[in-house]
């Protein structure tokens, strides 16, 4: 008795093989591994689609490792500012400015305030552009507050 492997059709001994019948069926899996490396060898109709094959893969690669340069050059950026309101409940700006060229297009921007007592600050991102952001700042004093803020290429 045999095994025969589904995907490829290869043959091999299996484990109720008797030892008299080893032989003949180590021949009959060395014959379906040749039948396979025969298809692989695509019955020799075109010796070279292998090699184009392998050119095709190169080239692909090629530009996937191209692209993914070009996707790690767009790295989030990050900073802060700080912007001191006007007057208690009154919405202040700030102004968030990117590096020059940084993004191709506007950015998604994502910003927080750092404070211990977050319910008593209210925060917005407006205006996004490839050059920055305004950022709007509503607390009930005029207690300074920093802003945290990450831009994500999109």
């Amino acid at each position: 008795m045999s095994y025969t492997t589904p995907k490829y059709g290869l043959t091999a001994p299996d484990r109720e093989t008797e030892l008299r019948d080893l032989g003949d069926e180590t021949k009959a899996m060395v014959q379906s591994i040749e039948a396979v490396l025969d298809t692989f060898d695509y019955n020799g109709a075109d010796p070279d689609l292998f090699g184009a094959r392998m050119v095709a893969a190169e080239a692909a690669l090629t530009a996937q490792q191209a692209a993914h340069a070009a996707l790690a050059a767009r790295q989030p950026i990050g900073g802060q500012i700080s912007i001191t309101p006007s007057a208690a409940n009154v919405a202040t700006s700030g102004a968030i400015t990117f590096p020059p060229g940084y993004f191709a297009t506007a950015p998604l921007v994502v910003v927080t305030g750092r404070t211990n007592q977050p319910e008593r600050i209210m925060l917005s991102v407006l205006s996004e552009s490839t050059s920055g952001a305004t950022v709007w700042l509503t607390r009930n004093n005029t207690t300074a507050t920093t802003i945290n803020w990450i831009a994500i290429p999109q």
